[in-house]
């Protein structure tokens, strides 16, 4: 299977049969004032089989603009209910919070999972806190092999009101990461400031830092196997087609 990093949280994954599904599709210029800016990424153009969903927020669930009459499956209808089968491709999805007060600050979104080709992908949506021991468990009940992390979720400065402030991203994400790599094989960052996203968000750079497990290749996708996955976890850069 393939996957391909489109732009913000939006990602296309294809199967060896040539299904396609595509992750959170993006509103373009989408705008929230608790962060600022906005998104500004090309439209994607490309028709999709299946578009899954994490969370009902506008940059992450415009299906309106995706082609093919694609059929949709929803993070927060499925969570809960073990594994949903849609077009031959196992889908689930694991509750978890946009903030890390229990989703008392900015609500509830979804870890959204699929299996293709024998890889297990997971979508953190807008998740805002280091899984819990219970989210971590369910995570290596059902497997993970690929993990696509949002990684600009909160404030990093305070610079908008402070009832969102919930801590340095990079410190957020960073604790995502150590807590993951026990589990996954691949962490592929998405979903951050850039020149095509001004949200108040951190950069790349900053959620990659000084870290040793950081693989950058020229090119926005990457191909994996169930049998040709790292045998290392390591953080995949990859570089938005759109």
């Amino acid at each position: 299977m393939q996957i391909k990093f489109l732009g913000h949280a939006a990602v296309e994954i294809v199967s060896e049969s040539g299904l396609r599904i595509l992750t959170d599709p993006y509103y373009i210029g989408c705008q929230y004032l608790w962060t600022g800016g906005s998104v500004t990424y090309d439209p994607i153009t490309e028709p999709y089989d299946i578009v899954m969903v994490s969370h009902e927020h506008p940059d992450h669930s415009r299906i309106s603009s995706v082609c093919g009459n694609p059929e949709v499956v929803r993070g927060m209808d499925i969570r809960g209910k073990g594994k949903v089968n849609v077009k031959g491709i196992d889908f689930w999805s694991i509750g978890c919070y946009h903030d890390n007060q229990g989703g008392k600050v900015a609500g509830e979104t979804t870890i959204m999972c699929c299996e293709v080709d024998g890889v297990r992908i997971g979508h953190s949506g807008d998740m805002g806190h280091v899984p819990t021991p219970e989210q971590l468990e369910k995570i290596k009940e059902y497997g993970m092999d690929v993990f696509l992390l949002c990684i600009g979720v909160v404030e990093k400065t305070g610079e908008r009101n402070e009832k969102y402030v919930i801590d340095t991203e990079a410190t957020t994400m960073t604790a995502v990461w150590e807590a993951m790599k026990p589990i996954i094989h691949v962490l592929i960052p998405i979903h951050y400031r850039s020149a095509k996203c001004d949200f108040r968000f951190i950069t790349l750079e900053e959620f990659c830092g000084n870290k040793t497990d950081v693989v950058s290749i020229e090119g926005s996708q990457v191909k994996y196997t169930a049998g040709s996955l790292p045998a290392t976890p390591q953080i995949m850069v990859l570089e938005p087609i759109l």
